[in-house]
Parts: C-alpha cells; sequence; structure tokens
C-alpha cells in the first residue's frame, strides 16, 4: 500500500485531476498480481514456458486463481480510501492554481497560499470581479521581469508584506511596491531570470508552472527604453505594441 500511495503522490503533484481515480485503480490492481509474483518459487520465474496442466476425472485444478479485487473487505476499504485522498488532493491543488490569460497566449501559476494568505486572497478577489480584464503589462524589462497592474491611483487597500524564503527564479509570481515594504496592491511582477537579490524583500506568491514560452515571447517585445530615478537607473521599459490581459481564470 505505501507504494501505491507514492504512485498516487507522484501523480498528484503534477497536477493531474481527472485521470488521478483511473491511476489510482490502475496501480492497486497491478499490486494484486505483484503479490501473486512475490509468493510463487522462483523456479516460477524463469523465461521458460510451463507445461500445459493435464487433468482427468480425478484431478482438480491447482493453478492459482486470482483474486477479485472486491474479495477482502478491507482491501476495499483501503481502494475506497485511496480514491478519496486522490479527489480531495486533487481539489486542494486546483484552487491553488490560476491562468493569467494575455494577447500572446496563457500562463499557468501554482499559488502559495501558506507563504502568503493575504496576498494570494487579494489577488483571487482581484482575479475574480474581472478587475485585471484590459490591463496591460506595461513594463517588460527582458532578464529581470515583466510587470503588470496599474499604475493609476486606485480604492483598492494595500497589503502588508509576507516576506518569505520562496526565491526568485524565472516564472516567479511577486508583489510590486514602492518604497514602503506595506505598499503592495494590485500590481503583480513575473521573473523572467533568477533575480536573487530580491529573496526576502519582497513578497513572493506564486510560480509559473505551464507557459513559459508565453513569457519568453512577453519579455522578448519590441520595447521604448525608459528609466526612472536618475540616481538608481531603474527601468520600466514600456513595450511598443501593447501586451493586454484578457482575462485572469481561477481554477
Amino acid at each position: 500500500m505505501k507504494a501505491e500511495m507514492y504512485q498516487v503522490d507522484a501523480y498528484v503533484n503534477r497536477g493531474v485531476n481527472g485521470k488521478v481515480a483511473a491511476v489510482c485503480l490502475h496501480h492497486a490492481m497491478l499490486s494484486e498480481s505483484m503479490d501473486y509474483a512475490l509468493q510463487q518459487p522462483k523456479s516460477a520465474c524463469t523465461a521458460r514456458r510451463p507445461e500445459p496442466a493435464r487433468f482427468n476425472h480425478h484431478s482438480q485444478r491447482n493453478s492459482y486463481q486470482p483474486k477479485s479485487l472486491f474479495a477482502q473487505p478491507s482491501r476495499m476499504l483501503w481502494m475506497l480510501l485511496l480514491l478519496n485522498l486522490c479527489w480531495f488532493a486533487s481539489n486542494a491543488r486546483a484552487q491553488d492554481l490560476v491562468t493569467i490569460e494575455t494577447n500572446l497566449g496563457a500562463m499557468t501559476f501554482e499559488l502559495y497560499a501558506e507563504d502568503a494568505p493575504k496576498t494570494v486572497a487579494n489577488f483571487q478577489r482581484l482575479a475574480g470581479k474581472g478587475w485585471y480584464d484590459g490591463k496591460r503589462f506595461y513594463r517588460v524589462v527582458k532578464g529581470h521581469v515583466i510587470q503588470a497592474g496599474s499604475l493609476d491611483n486606485n480604492d483598492e487597500p494595500t497589503l502588508v508584506a509576507e516576506f518569505n524564503s520562496r526565491p526568485h527564479i524565472k516564472g516567479t509570481l511577486g508583489l510590486a511596491r514602492d518604497e514602503d515594504p506595506n505598499s503592495g496592491s494590485t500590481e503583480f511582477y513575473i521573473c523572467d531570470a533568477a533575480r536573487p537579490h530580491l529573496d526576502g524583500r519582497y513578497t513572493v506568491f506564486g510560480q509559473l508552472i505551464e507557459g513559459e514560452a508565453v513569457l519568453d515571447a512577453i519579455a522578448n517585445v519590441d520595447v521604448i527604453e525608459k528609466y526612472y530615478d536618475d540616481a538608481k537607473k531603474i527601468a520600466f521599459h514600456e513595450p511598443k505594441t501593447a501586451v493586454v490581459i484578457t482575462a485572469i481564470r481561477l481554477h
């Protein structure tokens, strides 16, 4: 049963939802054959094909008859438990996924609700009411980040920073802010490369799991180079052709 559980965990961690129950059942049925194989003498595992059984009216069949999956009540209970665990695990994972759809394609992210619960909840709230629909990736700096949201003032609340140990690697989803650590609100960024100097200084709340080609496409658009703060020379390059968020879909 441990082997079966490890198999299930492996599939759930890959985000397989609809097929999880079928995979669990398949591996449990395979275990029946494995149990039988392990019970046989070593000679039974050779490549030589066994002689066919001969019967007469005095003989009885002594060949192995595979046990039914449902023959033992205890095994049936284990199977039901396993299928329930698969269902709950796949649903829990689905609730932590979000897809950002743009005019250049879609990107799917896993959200870190345990590491940044308030940031994730705020992002899901905004996405759920369509707040990001039509907003642009107004900042594209290849090798650094792409950034979206709204540069205009709005009535959305700011959030207390939830700095955590998640690293800034390619595809990291983070909350943008100004000099005040607690000024993050609606703007978010996606790393185009590893940016370790940002670790522990910005709230990381997700990671890209599908759509890296779309991230690359956005990062490589032609831009108008712009810089803010003469002392720090902060790059805020603007795409020549708008990259628009058409929708953010919660799973």
